[in-house]
């Protein structure tokens, strides 16, 4: 192996180990109006540090680890080996097995987050109320940002956030939530 090889096969594995996190190219970082994501589905923020999608906890006890029934809809850290939720939506309301093929994560086109199973809303950011139909027909996204802040806003550059994450704190605070 000739020294020019060396460092370009040495510079492709320094980049698999510290570049993009793996699917984080192929994973979008916005919801658009109309969109939704499914159990399966996850928006990666573009820098890769954090995840948002449907999970189910786990808890270690003395007998081993227990997988919860439920299922919710957070945000966690995606680079590190224990699993750390940020920010969960439906904390009060979790999704059982029996809807979890039918339930959804969508934005509606009113501008509203919510969280939906067979047509009933099992959580919503309720932002409907804090803006005007001129401003949301369409040109609402959801954009989960590299701060780890989901945040609603309108399409155009002098867009203002409608509704973001960060204004309903949880467990663990991020540099620039609210206390």
């Amino acid at each position: 192996m000739t020294p020019h090889q060396l460092y370009v096969f040495l510079g492709l594995i320094l980049f698999s180990l510290h570049g993009a996190p793996p699917c984080s190219a192929a994973v979008n970082h916005t919801l658009t109006a109309g969109e939704s994501l499914a159990v399966s589905d996850k928006l990666v923020s573009r820098n890769g540090k954090f995840t948002l999608g449907f999970f189910q906890p786990s808890f270690v006890t003395n007998s081993g680890n227990i997988t919860s029934p439920n299922w919710y809809v957070g945000i966690w850290f995606s680079n590190i080996s224990a699993f750390t939720t940020v920010w969960v939506a439906n904390r009060d309301n979790p999704v059982t097995d029996l809807q979890l093929n039918q339930t959804r994560l969508e934005l509606s086109k009113d501008g509203d987050l919510v969280i939906s199973s067979n047509a009933s809303i099992i959580w919503s950011s309720a932002t409907v109320a804090n803006t005007t139909t001129a401003t949301t027909m369409n040109t609402t996204s959801v954009i989960l940002a590299n701060n780890g802040n989901l945040m609603i806003i309108g399409s155009s550059p002098t867009s203002n956030v409608s509704w973001q994450s960060f204004d309903h704190p949880a467990d663990v605070m991020l540099p620039g939530a609210k206390f």
